[in-house]
């Protein structure tokens, strides 16, 4: 397998839509604000944070099953700031939205800035043929809170290319909470008064 570089990786976003919206650059500041690093660097893409998170419910009487996730387990957020307690888990998702073709391989990595606040990030698998957001759950293993910055960069993606590998479709399940942020969002496409966001680069 081949590192995709960031010619690659763009030529994939506007050729094969890989990445929506494609930021090219790597954004390290906003209006004078530093800001959490997004955008497409040298070997890997630095995916943003959605501001629509979902929290454990609080209601005890609810009951987490992998086999059959419900919707009022979970209590939806939209805020561009989140304080997340210690030993507290949220569900999020990027921005950005993966079509991921069928010769490429993706690798979700920790951004530094997290991992030193000991804000622990797992994704989802993009795996070849994906299409979808990239599910993010950010879980607090420190001991004090931790802030967490929507639209901004939350977790690094490197591709790899597998030029070997044949064609294949592949036919994938939506999960609820997939369906339901994504919802969400179409919903908001199309209100009178958008949700607030701040005015981005590249």
């Amino acid at each position: 397998m081949t590192l995709l570089t960031n010619t690659q990786i763009a030529n994939l976003a506007h050729f094969a839509n890989m990445i929506e919206p494609f930021t090219p650059k790597l954004i390290t500041e906003l209006d004078g604000v530093q800001v959490i690093p997004y955008g497409c660097g040298e070997t890997s893409y630095n995916i943003s944070l959605d501001n629509n998170l979902m929290r454990p419910s609080t209601s005890r009487t609810q009951l987490l099953d992998p086999k059959s996730i419900r919707l009022e387990a979970y209590d939806q957020v939209f805020s561009d700031v989140i304080i997340l307690e210690p030993n507290e888990s949220i569900l999020g998702t990027s921005r950005e939205f993966f079509n991921i073709p069928h010769n490429i391989h993706a690798v979700v990595l920790a951004l530094p800035s997290y991992a030193r606040i000991f804000v622990n990030v797992t994704a989802i698998p993009l795996e070849s043929g994906y299409s979808g957001y990239c599910i993010l759950q950010l879980f607090n293993a420190g001991s004090m809170p931790a802030k967490l910055y929507a639209e901004e960069g939350v977790a690094q993606i490197v591709f790899y290319s597998a030029d070997d590998q044949k064609e294949r479709e592949r036919v994938r399940k939506e999960d609820p909470i997939t369906t339901e942020i994504r919802q969400v969002r179409n919903r908001r496409l199309y209100e009178d008064k958008p949700a607030p966001s701040r005015k981005r680069q590249g």
